[in-house]
Formats: structure tokens, C-alpha cells, sequence
């Protein structure tokens, strides 16, 4: 009874601050004193699960919010995660928090401010970005339209299933597309990971740019809300009827990318932002968007996540073997992959790595090698991927070797 009475005021409150503009100014001081504090304070858990084939126990202390805890249980372990809430600590105290207090945890990983983690040394760990912002330069697309199998298997699709798309600004249209379309579709998408846009938030960027509706058969059954930034149409908030089956939802969510490119072309725009992605090259939602031409173009979100490995155990390896991620490097992305010291690749692998891996719009890919022989592999790398891959010392990230060798 308390907390649906909390959560009333809490609603009360966000919808008052935002329909007041006079109250946001006064308001706007104490409101970032109390974000500075709550990114200082930080809530901390402890997630523990086992990664599969072979099974490896991994211990994770996680230092965020909820919604970015669920994630990396999700990431991590599936359904299978425990999760216990430990309590809260000062950001610059958690690494001796964690291991005077958990000193059998695997991982320590930090919400912290994108400019810090940029600023810090690599002996401290990798910077992950919390999203990736992707675009779809039009006129590549367009190029792309005769070869790219996946573009044509969209359009082939498209036509089967007798799908069209509408340009609308009728406000009842997307307060439709918001209650039955949108919402449902993030909170099914996502879970308990799911970050809902507010209706006021998102009528905005309607009310300035408009959406596309993709139809069938006469009736909406899904649609974006586009969001315009210099020469970009960005495809921002998209939605699905929940009623449609899995495959028909998928042959949407193409067609919203079709036809968006098209509706840039004929707006006169160069680019068309297809929205953000997690930084995990095998993220389904990220390979979708790669398979259509994206690169790029930046990161969303003004916090990242600090990756500290605390114990260079089976586990983390396992995992770092299995999970290529894009990181910050400086002012820079760049593509993590890692090797096992057994498995040294030849200049053929090597190359197949780097076009398996490459991430367009990202600075370079990175191949990390555990258990040494990176000086070997750095010496197989093909001339013509000088500067695209580099070859660095995975043991150094895991505290085995001494901090300080240079990734080169």
C-alpha cells in the first residue's frame, strides 16, 4: 500500500515539474546537487551466476542504478543470476569495498560519468559506453539495395506481407501508437531493463517532425516517431502491435527502415539515425542494424561503465572470450576482442577476425590475446590492417603481467 502510494506522488510530482516551467527553473539547482550526490553515492549489488558450455561461476559487484543492474544480470547470466542488494558506498571507496568485503568477486563493475572514464588509465579497466548511436548513410543504402542480402530480403518481405507506410501529424494516430503500440512493445522488449519515454517527452518531438506508420491491410500496426538533428532523420521511438506474431514484427521493424531511408531521401536529408544500441557486437538489436549498413556515430548516454577485473578468473576469461564489446578509448570507440594464447590465428583468420568484428564508424578493433604471444600475432597482422588492428596484451587488463606495457 506504501509503495503504490509512493509511486502516486512520485507521478504527481514528475507531472507537475514538467508542466511547470517556472518550477523547473527554481527547481533546476538543488536538482543537479542531488544528481551530483546520487552519482557520488552509488547503489551497489552482488550478481552471481553461472556462464554455460563449460560452466564457469562468476561473481559480479555492480555499483548503478536498477535498471542497469537488470542489464548486466540479463547480459550476464540470463534468468539465471542471483541478485543480492548490498547497500551503498562512495564511489572512490568501492574498490576497497570490494575487496575487503568481497574479496571472491570476479568483476567490479561501475556506473560513472563517460568524461571520467575517459580520463582514466587502462590499468583501471575498460570503459564501456551505456548506448551506441548508429546512422545509415542514405545513398549507400540506396546503392546497397541490389546487393545487400538482408536489405532485399526486407523489401522481398515487405511486398509478401502487403505491407505500406503513411506520414502522419494527427495527434489521435500517436496516442495510439503510444498506449498500444510503443509502451507495450519497450516493456515486452525489455523487461524490467526497459526505459519508457514519457508521453509529454515523446508528443514533442512528434509534434515537430511527425511519424511514420507502417500499415496493413488498413489498420496501424507500427510506426516511429522521427526526431530531426542537422542532416540526420533520426528513426527514434519505434512500436509494435503486441498482437502480431514474432515474424510479422520482425518484417516491421525492416520496413521501418526501408521506408524511413526513403522518406530522407525525399526530405533531402544525407543520413537517417536508426536510435541506440548496447555496446555487445553479439547483441541481436546491434547485428540487425549492422547488417543494414550501420556505422557509428557516437554515444548516447553522458554515463558508461567501468569494467575492473578484480581476480583473472576462468570465468572472466571465459567471458571476455565470448563477448567482443565496443569501448572508449580516449576521445575515441574501439572494438575489444580476445584470444586465447593456444589458438594463434594466421593472416587469413586474421583477416576474417577484423571483417567479422569491424564496427564502421568505430576508431579501430583491437584483438586482446590472453595467456601471451600477442608480440607473435602482431607480427601476422596483414600490412593492409596497419592501424585498423591492433594486437595488445590481454594478461595486462587482468592484472597478470605488469601495468604499463603500451597497447600498440
Amino acid at each position: 500500500m506504501m509503495g503504490t502510494a509512493t509511486r502516486a506522488v512520485r507521478a504527481w510530482a514528475a507531472n507537475a515539474y514538467y508542466k511547470a516551467p517556472l518550477l523547473r527553473r527554481l527547481l533546476r539547482p538543488a536538482l543537479r546537487g542531488y544528481e551530483l550526490w546520487r552519482a557520488l553515492r552509488v547503489r551497489v549489488w552482488r550478481l552471481e551466476g553461472s556462464l554455460a558450455d563449460p560452466p564457469r561461476r562468476l561473481a559480479v559487484l555492480l555499483a548503478g542504478s536498477e535498471i542497469n543492474k537488470n542489464f548486466w544480470a540479463r547480459q550476464l547470466f540470463g534468468s539465471g543470476a542471483t541478485q543480492r542488494y548490498v547497500g551503498k558506498a562512495w564511489l572512490w571507496r568501492l574498490s576497497g569495498v570490494a575487496r575487503r568485503r568481497h574479496g571472491d568477486c570476479d568483476l567490479l563493475i561501475t556506473e560513472v560519468s563517460r568524461r571520467l572514464c575517459q580520463r582514466l588509465d587502462r590499468r583501471c579497466g575498460f570503459c564501456l559506453p551505456c548506448w551506441i548511436e548508429g546512422e545509415i548513410d542514405v545513398e549507400e543504402y540506396l546503392a546497397a539495395l541490389r546487393k545487400n542480402h538482408n536489405i532485399k530480403a526486407d523489401i522481398r518481405k515487405i511486398k509478401e506481407s502487403g505491407l505500406e507506410c503513411e506520414y502522419t501529424t494527427e495527434g489521435s494516430r500517436f496516442a495510439d501508437f503510444y498506449r498500444e503500440m510503443y509502451v507495450p512493445h519497450v516493456r515486452r522488449a525489455h523487461g524490467d531493463r526497459a526505459y519508457v519515454k514519457r508521453y509529454e517527452t515523446l508528443v514533442q518531438e512528434f509534434n515537430r517532425d511527425g511519424m511514420l506508420l507502417i500499415r496493413r491491410e488498413g489498420r496501424d500496426i507500427g510506426g516511429v516517431v522521427l526526431s530531426r538533428r542537422g542532416n540526420t532523420l533520426h528513426l527514434g521511438s519505434f512500436g509494435v502491435r503486441e498482437e502480431i506474431d514474432d515474424a510479422l514484427k520482425n518484417q516491421v521493424l525492416g520496413a521501418v527502415y526501408y521506408f524511413g531511408v526513403l522518406a530522407c531521401r525525399d526530405k533531402g536529408y544525407g543520413r537517417v539515425g536508426v536510435g541506440a544500441s548496447r555496446p555487445f557486437l553479439k547483441d541481436g538489436v546491434l547485428q540487425f542494424k549492422r547488417r543494414r549498413g550501420m556505422l557509428v556515430s557516437g554515444t548516447m548516454d553522458a554515463m558508461g561503465f567501468l569494467v575492473t577485473c578484480l581476480a583473472p578468473s576462468d570465468g572472466v576469461k571465459q567471458l571476455l572470450l565470448r563477448c567482443p564489446f565496443v569501448y572508449l578509448e580516449g576521445d575515441h570507440l574501439s572494438v575489444a576482442v580476445f584470444t586465447a594464447s593456444e589458438a594463434v590465428p594466421s593472416a587469413s583468420e586474421l583477416r576474417a577476425l577484423y571483417k567479422q568484428h569491424r564496427l564502421p564508424g568505430c576508431a579501430r578493433c583491437v584483438l586482446f590475446c590472453l595467456g601471451g604471444g600477442e608480440d607473435r600475432v602482431r607480427s601476422l597482422v596483414p600490412p593492409e590492417l596497419a592501424g585498423e588492428l591492433a594486437v595488445a596484451s590481454g594478461d595486462e587488463i587482468l592484472g597478470c603481467l605488469s601495468a604499463g606495457t603500451a597497447i600498440t
